[in-house]
C-alpha cells in the first residue's frame, strides 16, 4: 500500500491530535472532537467548548482550568480525557476569543 499526500496529511493530523488532559500548561489548542456522550457534550458546549473553538490550558489538574471567550472554566479530568485537540496554527499569538 503507498502513502498518497492525503493519507500523510491524515497521519501527520492524527499524530498532533490529543487528549485536552495531556496538553502542555499554557498551550493555545483549538477542539477538534469531542468524544463525549450527549449529555456530557452538551454540558461542554454550554461552557463554550465546541468543535471549532479555541482555548488555552491555564492549570492543570482535576479540574483543569481552561480559558475560552474570555472565562476561565473548570473541565474535570474525566471529561478532559474525551475532548482532542491539536495545537493552534498560530500558537504564537493569543487567539482572538481567548
Amino acid at each position: 500500500m503507498s502513502v498518497t499526500p492525503s493519507n500523510r496529511e491524515d497521519e501527520t493530523r492524527a499524530h498532533r491530535e490529543r487528549a485536552l488532559s495531556t496538553a502542555p500548561d499554557e498551550s493555545v489548542l483549538v477542539v477538534k472532537r469531542l468524544d463525549l456522550g450527549h449529555e456530557d457534550a452538551i454540558r461542554l458546549k454550554r461552557m463554550g467548548i465546541c468543535e471549532g473553538r479555541q482555548l488555552q490550558l491555564v492549570q492543570k489538574g482535576d479540574p483543569l482550568i481552561v480559558r475560552v471567550v474570555g472565562c476561565r472554566v473548570g473541565v474535570s479530568r474525566r471529561l478532559a480525557e474525551r475532548v482532542w485537540v491539536t495545537p493552534c496554527p498560530s500558537e504564537r499569538s493569543s487567539p482572538p476569543n481567548l
